[in-house]
């Protein structure tokens, strides 16, 4: 009897198992489902192959710059391209963050309160806060990231002149990205109303004085056209100065403030030269406009018949002068003996450690990307500013772009020209140094200094800045 019912038994048990393997729509049915066919491992490869990959883990990286107008429309564009397709392909996404005329103050302020959650990833960098950068653990030296990544481009790649602008105590702090040079650039049109050829274009800045002299345009006592506009702010003075020489001529001590702060004036008498030049311009009324206000309009619009201006400003002259026939000419020289050339200028980017290895690794390829030939070369386009990529002047499209932009070429030549050692000095209170400058032009104007005492006033002041600068940062 027993052995009855443990035969029943299985038989029911077997029957539930076999009635469970099948459909929902065979339940209930005495017939066994159909087998499953089997499976080869070929074909579940395939179907190991066909399933969707994981999305990436995309990181963002905080870009802060401070382009504006048509140069920031360019900027946004180079950001909204990298995210497009280079930074889809690593799974970066860069943000865009305008941040006002200089990024600097809020970046040093974020530096001084510990406060690196707030910190960029990237940050557009000038010269001058080479040393904010030196001073930061934060800071990632451009020399100590060189191979590491994609490799998308190397240091052999670069402008000698670009990585030594942003080369301080011996260290490439920053990558170079916005190159420009200063130009002066000629209404033709108001050359030939005042009977002057392409000829006439000065090479020397006495024979710019005396060009701006024939240029001008006075009507019933009002000034309707000036020979040239010439700003003396801090850059163009110090190009003016720098180009002074067979070697060039540094402002101050210390390899121009790159081998340490700045204490000591080095170029008293190449200084005395330019607010020499300033005194004759300014001795007749309506030779030279020192506004530096709406240059490129007033350039444009026929205002000044000359206009000494950094070469960033070509496309937007260029887009503004309409059918105006117009040139560009090098930096003039006070002898023609100088050979030191235009310093280079514009701005880097700097990368920074917050911690994040993920996000230190998107920085460097994200700035990588901003320097590779055809970035370069668009962004060149785009603004006017010079490439910093040797390569980008290999490429058809800005090789066309160049043969049509004649204003481009002279910019590109001079870059060239110019000597590796022909740069901005390093100077940690560029603000104030540029007031002193200005100051001293402006009271010549006022008749309150000659070339002489211009030149004393300038070399005391900026001297008593460095001392009261270093004093508090040593």
């Amino acid at each position: 009897m027993r052995k009855e019912l443990a035969l029943l038994l299985t038989m029911a048990m077997a029957a539930s198992l076999m009635t469970g393997c099948g459909s929902s729509a065979d339940k209930g049915s005495e017939t066994p489902a159909a087998a499953a066919p089997e499976t080869s491992q070929t074909e579940m490869a395939d179907t190991t192959a066909s399933q969707p990959e994981e999305p990436k883990e995309m990181v963002s990286i905080d870009v802060w710059h401070s382009m504006e107008g048509s140069n920031g429309k360019a900027m946004s564009a180079l950001i909204e391209e990298f995210n497009a397709t280079r930074g889809k392909e690593l799974g970066i996404t860069a943000v865009d963050c305008f941040q006002g005329s200089d990024c600097a103050v809020k970046l040093k302020t974020l530096i001084q309160t510990n406060d690196k959650e707030n910190m960029p990833d990237v940050c557009q960098i000038y010269n001058a806060s080479l040393p904010v950068l030196a001073a930061t653990d934060y800071t990632v030296c451009i020399d100590d990231m060189w191979g590491q990544g994609s490799n998308l481009v190397s240091r052999e790649d670069l402008l000698g002149s670009a990585l030594e602008c942003y080369t301080y105590e011996g260290k490439e702090l920053s990558m170079p990205f916005n190159a420009s040079t200063i130009l002066l650039f000629h209404n033709l049109d108001a050359y030939a109303e005042a009977g002057l050829t392409e000829a006439d274009i000065p090479k020397t800045w006495d024979e710019v004085v005396d060009v701006a002299r024939k240029l001008k345009k006075v009507e019933n006592g009002k000034v309707e056209r000036y020979g040239l506009n010439l700003r003396m702010f801090r850059y163009e003075v110090i190009d003016m100065i720098s180009a002074q020489g067979e070697n060039g001529t540094q402002f101050a001590d210390n390899n121009n403030g790159r081998d340490g702060l700045v204490s000591k004036i080095t170029c008293e008498d190449e200084l005395l030269k330019v607010y020499q030049i300033w005194e004759k311009l300014i001795a007749e009324q309506g030779t030279v406009n020192d506004s530096g206000d709406s240059q490129n309009q007033g350039f444009a619009t026929g205002v000044n018949a000359m206009l000494l201006r950094s070469s960033a400003g070509i496309t937007a002259i260029g887009e503004l002068a309409g059918d105006m026939n117009w040139c560009v000419s090098k930096l003039p020289v006070m002898d023609e003996g100088d050979k030191g050339g235009a310093a280079i200028a514009g701005a880097s980017l700097g990368m920074f450690d917050k911690g994040d290895e993920a996000k230190k690794m998107a920085a460097w390829e994200f700035i990588m990307y901003t320097v590779s030939p055809e970035v370069q070369a668009k962004w060149s386009m785009d603004t006017g500013y010079l490439p910093v990529n040797i390569h980008s002047e290999e490429l058809p499209d800005y090789k066309a772009y160049i043969e049509k932009t004649p204003a481009l070429a002279v910019a590109l030549e001079q870059n060239a020209e110019a000597l590796p050692t022909t740069q901005e000095p390093v100077l940690n209170m560029a603000s104030e140094i540029g007031t002193i400058i200005q100051t001293a032009a402006t009271d010549m104007s006022d008749g309150k200094l000659d070339a002489q005492g211009a030149t004393k006033q300038v070399v005391e002041a900026c001297e008593l800045a460095f001392e009261q600068y270093n004093r508090g940062n040593q």
